[in-house]
């Protein structure tokens, strides 16, 4: 299962065509209309068989609705993100998109907030542009690497073991031979610990975003 498909709602389609293809630089996906209906796509250049957002226009109450209450409370009508903040944001301001905040750094990311200019500005969505590491993938890439580490030691440890075993057969085993085993048995304790933890941890947070 994925999201495919996005939506925000616009007072005119083709002036927000114009502004998410000619300001913000997506491409089209769909444009097609049945009478009164337009069904109007963009998407990503960086991702052509990624998620669509459908400019929809609103022209209905729940819609205008919606659309005003979302811009009274600051709220970002869309995420989006990028992996330059400030580059985008000189290449959006030189194609005349107007920002309700520069790219300013906050914990873990920089955001900078966009006003769009689809239509009427007291009913146009508000935009957050930024790029943000996430801790959970920190803390997922952490712990790949980790029981990846795990493993080896594991291998190394055996080996060590089975390498004292075998010189055992021929006499006594040197010093170094025989104490081999204690590194990767050391390390392998903490590794252990760690994955022992985890499970203890994840759900932890998992009770706290919960309750949050």
């Amino acid at each position: 299962m994925k999201i495919k498909l996005t939506s925000v709602y616009v007072d005119n389609q083709d002036n927000a065509l114009r502004f998410y293809t000619d300001v913000l630089g997506f491409a089209v996906k769909a444009d097609f209309s049945n009478g009164a209906f337009r069904w109007l796509t963009v998407i990503s250049p960086d991702e052509p068989e990624g998620a669509e957002l459908q400019l929809a226009l609103n022209d209905n109450p729940a819609a205008k609705a919606y659309q005003q209450a979302i811009f009274k409370q600051g709220q970002p009508a869309l995420m989006l993100f990028t992996d330059d903040v400030k580059g985008d944001y000189e290449r959006i301001k030189g194609r005349g998109g107007a920002f309700a905040m520069a790219p300013t750094e906050v914990t873990g990311s920089t955001i900078a907030q966009l006003n769009d200019s689809c239509g009427i500005s007291s009913r146009s969505p508000n935009w957050r542009v930024g790029r943000r590491w996430f801790q959970e993938e920190v803390a997922m890439n952490l712990s790949k690497w980790i029981r990846q580490t795990h493993r080896w030691l594991s291998i190394i440890f055996t080996l060590t073991v089975a390498a004292n075993f075998i010189t055992m057969a021929f006499g006594q085993p040197p010093a170094w031979v025989v104490y081999s085993p204690l590194l990767p048995l050391f390390l392998l304790l903490f590794s252990g610990l760690y994955m022992f933890v985890l499970p203890y941890v994840a759900r932890s947070r998992g009770e706290q975003g919960a309750q949050g």
